[in-house]
């Protein structure tokens, strides 16, 4: 059984780091996390466990971490996201 504070960890947390722009994390570095990462086109850092830095962040990088973030959240995933990427702050 996962220690409470496992549970209060978000399954994907999304931002911007100031080497390779937009990121994501999977803190409990759960394999099906990293599978949904990918698929929204997020590759891995080398040499980051668990860091994944998006893909032609210069062709709509915003729109495409905010429509991601809206369908994990919309899938059942528990996403913390920088303001710029929280659809639900989108106006």
């Amino acid at each position: 059984m996962p220690a409470p504070e496992h549970d209060q960890l978000p399954d994907i947390a999304v931002g911007h780091h100031p080497d390779f722009g937009i990121t994501a994390t999977s803190p409990r570095q759960l394999a099906a996390n990293a599978w949904m990462l990918k698929g929204f086109d997020f590759h891995p850092v080398p040499g980051h466990s668990a860091l994944y830095s998006l893909a032609d962040q210069q062709n709509d990088g915003q729109g495409c971490t905010t429509r991601a973030v809206a369908l994990l959240r919309k899938a059942g995933y528990q996403v913390d996201a920088d303001i710029a990427f929280d659809p639900s702050l989108a106006s």
